[in-house]
C-alpha cells in the first residue's frame, strides 16, 4: 500500500525506537570510545561527566538515567504497531517487523539493569532466532510485545522513580494489544507451569524413595 510509505510520521516514530535502543544498550560502550548519543538533558541530571554516568561509584544515578532512556523508547510502542499493522505484504512486513521485536525484547533487558552500564548486553542467540520465527504475522508479533510488556511489568518496581510512567505505558500497550489480537490477550502459563513442574519433582523424588527403602 503507498499510503504506508506516506505515513512518515509513524515511519520516523518506528526508527526513533530502533535508534534510541541502541543507543541506550550501548552507552557503556560509546562512552569509552569517547562519544555519548544519549541527550545531555537527561543525562546531565544524573551525572556530571559521561564518564561519571557509567561510573560504578554513581551506579544508583545511573541506572536512574538508564531507566529514563527506556523509557523514553518505550513511548514509541503505539506507533510501531500501528505502522506494522498497516503493512500487507508477507516479505517487506518481516522485513520491518524483526528489528521491532529485536528491540522491544533488547530495552527490556536494558530496563533497571546495571550491567548496561559496565557491558554491551544483548539477548541469547536462541532468543534472537525465536524471534525472527516469530515476526511473520501482525498477531504473532503483538503477542511478542505483550509477552516482553509482561516480563517489564515484572521488573519494574515501586522504588524505581520512572515506575508510575512505566506501569502506564505497559497497561495501555497491554490493553491496546488485548482489544486487537485475536483470541483476546495472551495467557502467561508460566508459574502454573512451574508449579506442576514442582510437584512433578516432588512425587518423582517420594516414589523414588520409597521404592529405594523397599528394596
Amino acid at each position: 500500500d503507498p499510503a504506508v510509505g506516506e505515513n512518515l510520521e509513524l515511519a520516523n516514530s518506528m526508527g526513533l525506537f530502533l535508534q534510541k535502543t541502541n543507543i541506550t544498550r550501548d552507552i557503556n560502550e560509546d562512552v569509552l570510545d569517547g562519544r555519548c548519543f544519549w541527550p545531555k538533558a537527561i543525562w546531565g541530571d544524573y551525572a556530571a561527566t559521561e564518564d561519571e554516568l557509567i561510573s560504578k561509584t554513581n551506579r544508583e544515578k545511573g541506572v536512574d538515567a538508564l531507566n529514563v532512556m527506556c523509557v523514553n523508547a518505550l513511548h514509541h510502542i503505539p506507533d510501531v504497531l500501528e505502522y506494522l499493522s498497516q503493512i500487507t505484504e508477507p516479505s517487506v512486513f518481516k522485513f520491518c517487523a524483526i528489528p521491532q521485536t529485536m528491540a522491544i525484547a533488547t530495552i527490556v533487558l536494558c530496563y533497571d539493569n546495571p550491567r548496561v552500564l559496565d557491558d554491551n548486553v544483548k539477548i541469547r542467540k536462541g532468543e534472537a532466532l525465536k524471534l525472527i520465527s516469530q515476526s511473520d504475522s501482525l498477531d504473532s508479533v503483538k503477542r511478542v510485545f505483550y509477552r516482553y510488556i509482561e516480563m517489564l511489568e515484572r521488573k519494574n518496581h515501586p522504588s524505581n522513580p520512572v515506575y508510575a510512567e512505566v506501569n502506564k505505558i505497559i497497561d495501555k500497550t497491554k490493553k491496546d494489544i488485548a482489544t486487537t489480537l485475536k483470541g483476546g490477550a495472551p495467557v502467561d502459563l508460566t508459574k502454573e507451569y512451574l508449579v506442576l513442574a514442582l510437584f512433578l519433582v516432588t512425587v518423582t523424588t517420594f516414589f523414588y524413595s520409597y521404592l529405594t527403602q523397599a528394596s
